[in-house]
């Protein structure tokens, strides 16, 4: 069970190009007896994966072995996701969650915001052009303070991780954690490519800065997975930062849906042949 956000999902790519789908030719197990489903949602963050986990599991009538989990894009500065953690529990949040539940016109309105306008964190409308771009450089003051932001985000970032990790464990699946890797680096020649780095990103934010908050929650999930022991592929890492395999900030061409199943896969294969997973599950 693959599931993420857009980057899982890849809207735009046909039904056998995602890299969930390429993943299938990847693995070393029976064909016959594999099944991956691409459970990836548009704009979901871990807050949208504990959800989705949470009512979907119930709906199978057999439980995935193995539940892929890519995250940190639609993390970043969801300061909004802190507010909703808080309020967990609160009364008046759970009348709310029962009259969402319960009543059918509520329930049409919030369908009907979804549709109409559905969140997307990358929504900046942007044509995203990786050779002609408004270049944006920015302060070391700006970019410390834009860090040091994340920090709370960070706390419940690591708290729904291992939210996350429970619940696949509780249901008898092993998580698997997979860091989220974009086209930006550092600035640098050895980070990627300096010259689409500081391409404009949020209007008045570049493409740094961006890769520099997603690393921060990269580290929290590498270390989340050490913590609970649990295999963690290093996606960010090991994803080379070339336009041939994004088409912009984060989401995957063809080719790099192919290149992504393909580390996904090795990474998978090495973690099941530690565990003897065929004879394991068999």
């Amino acid at each position: 069970l693959a599931t993420g956000g857009s980057t899982t999902a890849s809207t735009f790519l046909n039904e056998d190009s995602t890299w969930p789908d390429r993943l299938r030719y990847k693995l070393n197990l029976p064909a016959g007896k594999l099944w991956v489903n691409n459970a990836g949602l548009d704009g979901h963050s871990t807050y949208g994966h504990l959800n989705f986990l949470h009512y979907y599991m119930p709906t199978l009538n057999f439980r995935p072995r193995i539940a892929l989990v890519m995250v940190g894009a639609n993390d970043v500065d969801r300061n909004d996701l802190v507010t909703v953690d808080s309020s967990r529990g609160n009364f008046f949040s759970g009348i709310k969650k029962w009259l969402k539940k319960n009543s059918e016109t509520i329930t049409l309105i919030n369908d009907l915001k979804w549709i109409l306008n559905p969140v997307d964190v990358f929504s900046d409308k942007q044509k995203w052009n990786f050779t002609q771009f408004r270049s944006v450089h920015l302060s070391d003051a700006y970019i410390d303070s834009a860090l040091q932001k994340q920090q709370v985000i960070l706390k419940h970032f690591n708290t729904r991780l291992n939210s996350i990790i429970a619940f696949c464990q509780k249901e008898n699946m092993q998580p698997v954690l997979v860091t989220q890797p974009s086209v930006f680096g550092d600035g640098t020649a050895a980070g990627g490519n300096p010259a689409i780095d500081f391409h404009v990103f949020h209007e008045k934010e570049n493409g740094q800065l961006f890769w520099k908050k997603l690393q921060l929650y990269n580290k929290v999930t590498k270390q989340v997975a050490a913590d609970a022991k649990v295999p963690c592929i290093d996606l960010a890492t090991l994803m080379p930062k070339d336009t041939l395999y994004y088409y912009d900030i984060v989401h995957f061409t063809n080719q790099g849906a192919e290149k992504v199943a393909d580390i996904v896969g090795k990474g998978l294969n090495q973690y099941m042949d530690s565990v003897n997973f065929t004879n394991k599950w068999r």
